[in-house]
């Protein structure tokens, strides 16, 4: 037996063991090898796969009435005086016990899945394609460190949230907010095990309103708020947030943050769109696919980045409280999938997984965040792949079960939601493969190699997953050698695929050489810290790619969810996070592209040069468009201006020639002659010549890196500027600037023409700073300009 330790809040200290073989009863129990603790907590098991074969023990004493506990890992049994008395059916369900009050010894069991998965059971229709263990699909846990999709250093094994003290006195606690109108109604309903007064209380940035209600068996009230204050995803308003209290004399019993917006989709034409507030809202962001390293500041780095939503994907972990309370605060829509993901879930499981929906909706309704409930993760385009014809994958689960609590729940309350059968799931067609139809996970610029031109014609309707690339962190703690030789401590935290003979660095790779023309395997070995920039740079140029495709008034995509938020652990994952949080290089072009007010250009072939602003705010905004190019010399050989409306909520779309006045084959698409420029920069001015948002796009980048001397890079502390200025088009500019925030990063420069980057002052500058480029032959040292001081 090995002892394991654990932290949290307990009865009167517990005693904690693993064992190696099953134990029935904790009289079995070698419990002098036992390890003093304060109570279970949420265990991080060894690595790999020996933590699934033991069985975790832990026992203490007790007078108390109740024990809850929010969350367990399956397989798992409770003992009271030695006889079981609970058992844990779900990793997604609370266990809660109800004890004598009088002194007794409780013991709680994590027992091995690996044992419980050795008892054979019936196959499904289909196979899973995510992992070898085909039994999981009876066990009701997340697949987290169980896949490699998911490769976290191992699946965590505990419990979570443990309290022991009197029955909760409430019950299936159900919230609802709606408008009627201009007036927003707040109804609540709950069992009560204690009748008496209750009061229901809301405040929020226009009041507080209360209502006492006298309850027996059930509790029932509703308040009214006229013109309450509404609503908004991020950018497109204010999220405004009420907090709703329900007590019992000096007694709190529930807390939670409410709001008051409406919510509809759109499905018309196989399309799959959302408006809230009657207001259409480009969904864009990332799908959250474990634990948020640092908690709910990972909601505020994709908030930060513009980001209007966020999924919990099926298969992984359902939203924790502190993320649901953040994503309200923010402005971030919440997809969430029921914990589904592409097994042929028996029925036996129907009961369980509807419950798990009902305690999910028990803890966030009311919560306006809360957008879409979705029936899991390609739980219908598993069998489709498969072959398997349309009458052998039905899933009564999916299209009858889990639509109609959802219907139940709601209706006593008026709470809204939107329901979507599957992620991905068709529209018109009814195929969950078609990324033209209904709803999507595009990855056919990603994983399926197919050229960036092919967001074009993919017509992406709705996109839940999409460009999953091995994402390098900046810092590399694996060694510039594992990554040249691609030793183990470099691919561990690269995702593959169960079966492929590829991994999502070598998809990063064929995108490498895609937009620079240069084999990834002579870059690698060659130098393998410029083989990441220029790995960064081919993700930041497909990522920018999509998103200024699919944003495009002009182009059906309703929305897109980069797969994924971060990682699970150190090295290239999908993240556009790392795994401690910290951001990697796409997310300075996610950000470009996201920003609720911005401008972006494109090559729009012989149309020239696109430039689409956006402004998703609800004010109007009189703005100036500015165009300059750049030649080889970084002289300006185009330019002009173009006072532009953008109305609220809207965008406006115009071509170069529009701005300058006149035809000049900005593109090089016509190709008579040289190319005209180099580059091109495009920026959004307010009324008062503030620039408001920049996009560049380099149009003939040099042929070889050029010296470093041919830039300057000079930070002036008191303005809070970084000017950076170059002699030729840089591609990939990437700025490090230790105890600084920098506004833009991972951009495009045209020759000429300084770019003043924002920079905010954050901690220490006793490292010095650079810049670097894929262009350049080496880092360019930060200098200190006006009113800097050498510290």
């Amino acid at each position: 037996m090995t002892a394991v330790g654990a932290g949290g809040e307990g009865a009167s200290g517990w005693q904690a063991v693993v064992t190696d073989e099953p134990v029935a009863t904790p009289a079995e129990v070698d419990w002098s090898s036992a390890t003093e603790v304060g109570c279970p907590g949420s265990l991080l098991p060894p690595e790999g796969d020996a933590t699934e074969q033991a069985e975790y023990w832990w026992r203490t004493r007790t007078s108390a009435d109740s024990l809850t506990i929010e969350q367990i890992s399956f397989p798992a049994e409770v003992f009271v005086d030695g006889r079981s008395v609970a058992r844990s059916v779900s990793d997604f369900l609370p266990l809660q016990v109800e004890l004598p009050g009088a002194d007794c010894e409780v013991a709680i069991v994590c027992r091995s899945l690996a044992g419980w998965l050795g008892t054979r059971r019936p196959r499904g229709r289909w196979r899973s394609a995510l992992t070898g263990t085909q039994g999981l699909r009876w066990a009701r846990v997340s697949l987290v460190g169980r896949v490699a999709a998911y490769p976290a250093p191992a699946p965590a094994v505990g419990a979570r949230g443990m309290r022991f003290g009197t029955p909760a006195a409430l019950g299936d606690v159900r919230v609802g907010t709606r408008l009627r109108g201009s007036v927003g109604v707040v109804t609540v309903q709950a069992t009560t095990l204690r009748p008496g007064e209750h009061t229901i209380t809301v405040s929020g940035p226009d009041g507080t309103w209360q209502q006492t209600v006298t309850a027996g068996e059930r509790l029932e009230g509703c308040i009214e708020i006229d013109r309450p204050h509404l609503w908004w995803p991020a950018g497109y308003g204010e999220p405004a947030c009420y907090t709703l209290t329900i007590t019992r004399g000096e007694e709190e019993l529930v807390r939670r943050s409410i709001g008051f917006r409406s919510i509809e989709v759109d499905r018309s034409a196989g399309g799959f769109s959302l408006s809230v507030n009657g207001i259409p809202v480009f969904c864009r962001g990332a799908v959250l696919t474990g634990p948020a390293p640092g908690g709910a500041a990972v909601i505020d780095t994709l908030a930060d980045a513009g980001a209007t939503m966020v999924r919990f994907a099926g298969g992984t972990v359902p939203a924790s409280a502190e993320l649901m309370q953040r994503c309200a605060e923010r402005g971030v829509l919440v997809w969430h999938d029921c914990m589904l993901a592409t097994f042929d879930l028996p029925t036996e499981l129907d009961a369980v997984v509807v419950e798990e929906l009902r305690h999910l909706l028990g803890a966030y309704a009311g919560n306006p965040a809360l957008a879409v409930i979705c029936g899991g993760s390609e739980t219908e385009q598993q069998p489709e792949l498969m072959g398997l014809p349309r009458e052998r994958r039905q899933q009564p689960l999916l299209t009858d079960r889990l639509p109609a609590a959802l219907d139940e729940w709601c209706a006593p309350v008026g709470a809204q939601f939107c329901h979507v059968a599957a992620s991905p799931t068709g529209g018109s067609s009814g195929s969950a493969l078609r990324p033209d139809d209904g709803v999507a996970h595009w990855f056919g610029v990603g994983g399926y190699r197919q050229p960036l031109t092919a967001v074009d014609a993919a017509g992406v309707r709705f996109a839940t997953e999409c460009l999953a690339f091995a994402n390098p962190p900046e810092e590399i703690s694996a060694g510039l050698a594992a990554v040249r030789d691609r030793d183990e401590p470099w691919l561990a935290g690269i995702p593959a695929d169960r079966g492929a003979d590829w991994d999502f660095e070598q998809v990063r790779d064929h995108y490498l050489a895609e937009v620079f023309g240069t084999d990834p395997q002579v870059e690698r070995r060659r130098d393998p810290a410029r083989y990441l920039d220029l790995g960064r740079a081919a993700t930041v140029v497909a990522m920018e790619q999509c998103f200024r495709h699919w944003r495009r008034v002009d182009d059906p995509c309703a929305g897109a969810l980069v797969l994924s938020a971060f990682d699970l652990r150190d090295g290239s994952g999908w993240g556009v996070l790392d795994h401690r949080g910290r951001p990697k290089a796409v997310l300075s072009a996610l950000r470009r592209c996201w920003a609720p007010v911005t401008i972006l250009a494109g090559d729009a072939g012989l149309a020239g040069i696109r430039v689409d602003a956006y402004n998703d705010t609800p004010a109007e905004l009189t703005a100036v468009i500015e165009l300059r190019a750049s030649g080889a010399f970084g002289n300006v050989t185009v330019s002009g201006t173009l006072p532009v409306r953008l109305p609220a909520h809207g965008a406006v779309r115009v071509h170069d020639d529009e701005i300058s006045g006149h035809f000049s084959d900005l593109g090089y698409a016509y190709r008579f002659g040289s190319p005209v420029a180099d580059a091109v920069e495009v920026r959004l001015l307010d009324d008062t010549g503030r620039c408001l948002a920049r996009d560049a796009l380099v149009i003939a980048p040099a042929a070889a890196p050029q010296p470093v001397d041919t830039v300057q890079a000079v930070l002036d502390p008191e303005a809070e500027t970084l000017t950076i200025t170059s002699a030729r088009a840089l591609r990939a500019v990437a700025v490090r600037l230790p105890g600084h925030e920098v506004a833009d990063d991972w951009f495009e420069l045209p020759g000429g023409l300084a770019y003043r980057v924002p920079v905010r002052r954050v901690g220490s500058t006793d490292r010095e700073g650079w810049v670097r480029s894929v262009d350049l032959a080496g880092p360019v040292p930060i200098t200190l300009g006006p009113g800097g001081v050498d510290e």
